[in-house]
């Protein structure tokens, strides 16, 4: 229940922001990937934000 008032107290622009941080484009365009278990990773394998980061936002934003 706390994630559908969390999304119903997101702007528009908030809300777009979430959703292109974790797109698959905006993270190709930049030479990061999502892993399997959330986590964004450079080029060279280094994680730069936390497994289940991905995962997360998605939740926040009810996808």
């Amino acid at each position: 229940m706390a994630v559908l008032s969390m999304v119903a107290q997101l702007t528009p622009s908030e809300r777009e922001a979430l959703q292109k941080a974790v797109s698959a484009e905006f993270l190709e365009a930049r030479g990061l990937i999502e892993g399997s278990h959330g986590e964004i990773k450079n080029d060279l394998g280094r994680t730069l934000f936390d497994v289940g980061f991905g995962r997360a936002i998605r939740k926040v934003l009810g996808q």
